[in-house]
């Protein structure tokens, strides 16, 4: 999503819900509190990447674990950086942008805070907390083309009072690339130290 589409979708909740909290769009009045108001940024560890392939998935729950096992070395080994990171930067400058906030530098250390009253303590000295985290990735064979892939992405977003520990925001999106031209092989997504498939989770982190 570009920076004003993202302000969009925290007013009015635009996308895909891909989570099971209750999507709570911005009001006009908590929007307008956000004013010269300093927010802080967490960042998390990024979940498993899960490579699914044909043979990996006809083993059930060792399939599972082989298939993040296999996700996460390609993520490592190639560097493929977590879409969260670039969310949080559209996210952070719309919110500067559109509402004047005051960004306080990202966390150095990532958190397995994710409730409203642990984001909260965790940062008293900010006003908001703006807490982004990736939900899943993914790549996966389709049923019918077993020689092509398809790559999913989805992130969930909260935006916390400190003060009171409410959550004045939250929203979940999910993307993929089922319908998106001609999918590639699991070749493709792997060559050149995965550089398609880091261009193609990071225009999943920006839809």
């Amino acid at each position: 999503m570009h920076r004003m589409v993202w302000v969009g979708a925290l007013l009015l909740v635009v996308g895909q819900a891909a989570g099971k909290e209750k999507m709570i769009p911005l009001s006009a009045q908590d929007a307008e509190a956000l004013r010269g108001k300093t927010v802080a940024l967490t960042q998390h560890e990024p979940p498993s990447f899960m490579a699914m392939t044909a043979g990996k998935a006809s083993f059930a729950l060792f399939g599972a674990a082989a298939m993040a096992s296999a996700g996460n070395e390609l993520v490592r080994q190639n560097g493929v950086a977590d879409p969260a990171g670039l969310v949080r930067d559209q996210l952070g400058g719309a919110l500067g942008q559109a509402f004047g906030a005051q960004l306080l530098p990202l966390d150095a250390t990532p958190t397995k805070a994710v409730k409203p009253a642990e984001l909260a303590r965790l940062h008293a000295d900010a006003d908001y907390v703006l807490d982004v985290r990736s939900g899943g990735w993914n790549y996966a064979y389709f049923a019918t083309q077993w020689g092509r892939y398809w790559v999913g992405y989805s992130v969930q977003v909260m935006l916390v009072e400190t003060a009171n520990k409410r959550v004045v925001s939250n929203l979940a999106c999910a993307a993929n690339t089922i319908n998106d031209g001609e999918p590639p092989t699991r070749e493709a997504l792997h060559a050149d130290q995965a550089r398609l498939l880091k261009h193609v989770t990071a225009a999943l982190g920006a839809r």
